[in-house]
């Protein structure tokens, strides 16, 4: 399927920000303080991905796409690379200064999954250093916009690059929501795990509950990025734009230039089930 995962570093700070739609074309950069760069590990091999942070209670959860922590092609079903230490850069207390968090993996067990049977997706408890500066999804979470078309979509994340991990930077990628799959049936035809056409439309449906595009082509190292929507809001005769979570992104699909991204709605749900 020419599917390209990629890994990205999540660095999120998703705040309910309202905008005069005098100022619709400024970049809402308060958004990114909520993306942290992820770099895994395994014997000498470096990969980066883009993560952010969930808390429940007292506990804290690092979110990233599953493929980034345990090496599972989701379009595939294939193990391709192995993972046992995360790196997080995290802002410091009361300083300009960054530092790493080191994060060994442990998983009781790895599932081949595929995209269109659970999302891809996982939530890794941990404590983090006393010095780090954690922004938490939480507060852009909003079940009234969940699935709901916003104006623009918005995602900040940390593009890969291959010479040297220190070199990334984070950037915006914008687009529109787009949930008609009308181009996925020729992209099942051509390789989806050598899938049956009888089973296309099962599949296809299967899709559309878990996942949405966006209307433009995101670059490797991205995969794990909060998904912001931009809405308008009308208030006391003032228009106003709102930001809410609505997904993560997941790959990226060459034939058709979009990007994957997995319904906030599949997210809150992963997140009311399994992080607990």
């Amino acid at each position: 399927m020419n599917s390209k995962l990629f890994f990205i570093l999540f660095n999120f700070s998703l705040t309910i920000a309202q905008v005069n739609s005098n100022y619709q074309s400024v970049e809402p950069t308060f958004l990114k303080k909520y993306s942290y760069i992820c770099i895994s590990e395994n014997q000498g091999i470096v990969r980066n991905s883009t993560c952010f942070f969930y808390k429940n209670g007292s506990k804290i959860f690092l979110i990233n796409n599953y493929h980034s922590l345990t090496g599972v092609d989701v379009f595939s079903g294939r193990k391709i690379f192995d993972v046992d230490t995360l790196q997080v850069i995290y802002p410091k207390l009361n300083s300009s200064l960054t530092a790493i968090m080191k994060i060994p993996i442990k998983l009781d067990k790895i599932e081949y999954l595929k995209f269109y049977d659970k999302p891809d997706l996982i939530g890794y408890q941990i404590t983090p250093p006393k010095d780090a500066i954690i922004n938490y999804i939480n507060k852009f979470i909003d079940i009234n916009y969940l699935d709901k078309k916003p104006e623009e979509v918005i995602s900040y994340g940390y593009p890969a690059q291959l010479q040297s991990w220190k070199s990334i930077s984070q950037t915006l990628l914008k687009g529109s929501y787009e949930d008609d799959f009308k181009a996925l049936e020729d992209l099942l035809k051509l390789d989806i795990s050598k899938m049956p056409e009888k089973e296309m439309p099962n599949i296809i449906t299967k899709v559309k509950k878990l996942n949405f595009f966006i209307s433009t082509l995101s670059e490797s190292g991205r995969s794990g990025s909060p998904i912001f929507g931009k809405f308008v809001e009308n208030k006391n005769g003032e228009t106003k734009y709102v930001y809410k979570f609505i997904g993560v992104i997941f790959g990226s699909e060459e034939h058709i230039k979009k990007t994957w991204a997995i319904k906030g709605s599949v997210v809150n749900n992963y997140f009311i089930n399994n992080l607990f």
